[in-house]
């Protein structure tokens, strides 16, 4: 963990410099290929450093996820190159889909969880979230997806699956280290190309969990709290006072807090004493 999260950080910090305040809207653009990249490589790290050297094709279902995350992270590169937004959420999520779509399928190890709803929820996810992104700048996104995947780690962890844990927690880092510098940094943005990797990983990682015995070692309610915590976040931000120049950084903080970082940290409590209420049944 500590690896992805000193790159995202040391890259997130050279990269802000476009989104400071008053900063170019065209610099800005130019920059959003940053945060896909600082998301994607720290999930690849996590990946690579318990399973490198892989063999290729991967043979287990579940270590498709890095080849999900290195196309996720070239779309969420694209997606930020392309002019038109509408093209880019098109290019976001219809790429999402597709990709999770092909590369992952867990066969008879499914517990219900096919390609096809995968590849919806991966890019329905993406189209929740993108304008949000757009709409929300900060630490307060970032911040969210931090939770979201922290959360994932510690399910997966204790429905035994350490690797996937260490994945999660990976994706965490990256978020994390976002949230750090949307600190320092308010006009700090999730949109064109990040979302396009952090929600369909979030899909997956979470339909992993599900598929590798996590419904039988902790039971469904960590999993659907979990999954709840997007909808959640969507809800929160979008309650929330649109951003303008009367918003200080005083109020968007609070502001943040009140109307989204409680309610999610009330949910992961909710998921960790589901969890600790389902730990004995596994002894």
């Amino acid at each position: 963990v500590i690896l992805p999260g000193t790159f995202a950080t040391l890259l997130l910090l050279v990269l802000w410099r476009p989104w400071r305040r008053g900063a170019d809207p065209e610099a800005e653009a130019a920059a959003a290929w940053g945060f896909p990249l600082v998301v994607g490589v720290a999930i690849l790290v996590a990946f690579a450093s318990q399973e490198w050297p892989a063999a290729f094709p991967f043979p287990q279902r579940w270590q498709w996820i890095a080849a999900l995350a290195a196309a996720c992270t070239l779309l969420g590169v694209l997606a930020a190159a392309i002019g038109s937004p509408v093209a880019a959420l098109i290019v976001s999520a219809g790429g999402a889909a597709l990709t999770t779509g092909y590369l992952i399928d867990y066969g008879p190890l499914a517990n219900g969880v096919g390609r096809v709803p995968l590849a919806a929820a991966a890019g329905g996810l993406v189209l929740l979230m993108e304008p949000l992104a757009v709409r929300r700048r900060g630490f307060a996104l970032p911040a969210a997806a931090w939770m979201a995947f922290t959360g994932l780690s510690v399910a997966a962890l204790h429905a035994g699956f350490a690797k996937l844990s260490l994945i999660a927690a990976g994706a965490s880092a990256a978020a994390g280290a976002g949230g750090v510098v949307g600190l320092l940094q308010p006009r700090l943005s999730l949109a064109r190309g990040a979302m396009t990797v952090l929600a369909p990983m979030f899909v997956v990682l979470l339909a992993t969990g599900w598929a590798y015995e996590g419904r039988q070692s902790l039971g469904p309610w960590p999993w659907f709290l979990l999954a709840a915590v997007p909808v959640l976040a969507w809800a929160g931000l979008l309650l929330r006072p649109a951003d303008g120049p009367a918003a200080t950084p005083r109020r968007r903080f609070i502001a943040a807090a009140g109307g989204l970082l409680l309610p999610l940290l009330a949910m992961l409590a909710a998921v960790f004493i589901a969890i600790a209420n389902a730990a004995p049944a596994d002894d």
